[in-house]
């Protein structure tokens, strides 16, 4: 079930969805700031309050980027992204990334090497 804020967030951005390019939107519902780009054909949002502006997020943005090439050995895209194993080896890098939903290394490689250490199947 969608919560208010995603309901919002899909009214405002939906309507460019089509248009949406590798290079950063920027919006701001509730105080809390969004940006969005396309990776691969997926669209991609990091979020953020308080001490996380749009600059962190675009980081954060260009991160996951460089994870999800390394994950989906550089063929990113929806159907890449629902193979079980791949999801879960991603699901486990954005958890080295930034446990409890705080940005500790934005270092793809460490990530990367932080993530290999895991089991998939502890997701």
């Amino acid at each position: 079930m969608k919560s208010l804020f995603e309901d919002k967030l899909f009214k405002l951005t939906n309507p460019n969805w089509g248009r949406i390019s590798s290079t950063p939107g920027c919006l701001i519902i509730e105080d809390v700031i969004i940006v969005h780009q396309a990776i691969g054909d997926m669209i991609v949002f990091a979020a953020g309050t308080d001490d996380v502006d749009e600059t962190i997020l675009r980081e954060v943005l260009i991160t996951l980027e460089r994870v999800l090439m390394d994950v989906l050995d550089q063929k990113i895209s929806e159907a890449q992204m629902l193979i079980p194993e791949n999801y879960g080896k991603f699901v486990i890098c954005v958890d080295d990334m930034m446990p409890q939903g705080i940005i500790e290394t934005l270092d793809a490689a460490l990530i990367g090497r932080m993530s290999k250490l895991k089991s998939i199947t502890a997701v």
